[in-house]
């Protein structure tokens, strides 16, 4: 086993924890739909949290496989644009077949899980674009049956009777 092998090993494992990371990210934006459909912000803000954890731990797992592919090109002599399966076809020796096919199985993988994310940041998107248009249209209603405007763009200042009409709609 030389060296090739140990920094195949190391790849698979960088590769494992990123399609652990985009799982649970997948799973977080699922539950971030389920929350922005029921308005429940206390929920949002967990998840946005948990969110910012997970992205924090995959910037980090990257910047490790961006230093990986570095030290490989270095070693190997060849491009760091290189795709995955280019990289591993340039390394792999016959005898790593195995190795190369769980990497290639973990980066199928990894793409599977950026195409569900992508699918759930899109119906995220969606509903939040949905909430903002019955905010705007109860703003509108709420406004129409309003007996002046609760803010007068000429001026710069808001007078009292307007802030009083826009406490007594909220």
């Amino acid at each position: 086993m030389g060296p090739a092998m140990d920094y195949l090993k190391s790849f698979r494992e960088l590769l494992k924890l990123e399609a652990n990371y985009l799982s649970s990210l997948v799973s977080q934006e699922e539950d971030k739909y389920e929350a922005l459909k029921q308005v429940d912000v206390t929920s949002l803000m967990k998840i946005n949290n948990e969110e910012d954890d997970i992205l924090h731990s995959l910037a980090s797992i990257e910047k490790k496989r961006k230093e990986l592919i570095q030290t490989l090109s270095k070693t190997y002599s060849f491009d760091q644009n290189l795709s995955l399966s280019e990289l591993f076809n340039h390394i792999c020796s016959d005898d790593d077949s195995a190795i190369k096919e769980e990497l290639m199985g973990l980066r199928t993988l990894i793409k599977d899980e950026i195409g569900k994310l992508q699918i759930s940041l899109k119906e995220n998107s969606n509903i939040i674009q949905a909430n903002l248009e019955i905010i705007g249209l109860t703003l509108n209603f709420a406004n129409r049956n309003a007996q002046k405007e609760t803010y007068d763009y000429r001026n710069k200042k808001e007078s009292r009777e307007s802030i009083y009409l826009i406490n007594q709609l909220a």
